[in-house]
């Protein structure tokens, strides 16, 4: 795969990252013109991806720690998903052994024989990276989440059904959203009703922090965004968590 990225052409091969510099009048040795020139090593040796659908850029926006970063996301040719800044990239953890809850599903779950059929969307109105992966079934059926608000959380959203690909569409009403095609040959749209598949939306995220030293990125929540609606203005949805380790409800609110 390949992408236009900060004035080069970057190109993702299984294992590097190589840059193309485009030059004009630029001459090679036999006299002929040929404008594009590309460096021998990789800039990012041992990095590359197998699925060139997994590869897009974002800009962080001006809520975020780090504002108006240009940023490339894709997932690498082990199965792990990674930013790169045109220099170097940094992965996102992968073990969520030291959560409480054992059977939250992590990357460590994928299935690596399906690498070649990942595929993410950018939706920059809500600063949402959706990255569909395969846990064993053969199909993209595991939807992981990178929310870019404020920092750079790590999540998994949950659906009745598997997708095996996915863009950003414009409607007449002129918003780009996120639409996905199952394997039935159904479009959906995401981001839009209470319900999926008509069952209701038990929650809108599934994640756990993550506590591996640098490079890679921790789960670091600065703003979680609940969203749903209840039947009517008289109900109240209650809000509750504790801390890692605690079997006590450290606060509940009432939204």
């Amino acid at each position: 795969g390949a992408v236009d990225y900060k004035g080069y052409l970057y190109i993702f091969k299984r294992h590097g990252i190589f840059q193309v510099n485009y030059q004009p009048t630029r001459v090679n040795s036999s006299g002929t013109l040929f404008p594009w020139t590309e460096f021998p090593n990789p800039i990012v040796p041992g990095v590359g991806t197998q699925s060139h659908r997994s590869i897009v850029k974002f800009t962080t926006p001006s809520t975020h720690a780090t504002p108006g970063q240009e940023l490339v996301f894709f997932v690498d040719q082990y199965g792990t998903p990674r930013i790169f800044d045109g220099v170097t990239t940094i992965y996102f953890s992968s073990k969520i052994g030291t959560s409480r809850d054992t059977t939250i599903k992590c990357l460590a779950d994928m299935d690596k024989t399906r690498n070649p059929y990942s595929f993410a969307i950018n939706n920059p109105n809500k600063n949402l990276i959706y990255c569909f992966m395969s846990d064993l079934n053969s199909q993209q059926n595991v939807c992981w989440m990178l929310d870019y608000s404020v920092g750079f959380a790590w999540g998994r959203d949950k659906y009745a059904l598997a997708f095996n690909c996915g863009a950003i569409f414009e409607n007449s009403s002129g918003e780009f959203l996120p639409y996905v095609g199952n394997y039935a040959g159904k479009v959906y749209k995401l981001e839009s009703g209470s319900d999926d598949d008509g069952e209701p939306i038990d929650d809108y995220a599934v994640f756990s922090d993550d506590y591996l030293k640098s490079p890679s990125i921790n789960s670091k929540w600065f703003l979680t965004d609940i969203r749903g609606s209840t039947g009517d203005t008289d109900q109240n949805a209650k809000i509750s968590y504790f801390l890692d380790g605690d079997e006590t409800i450290s606060k509940t609110n009432e939204v």
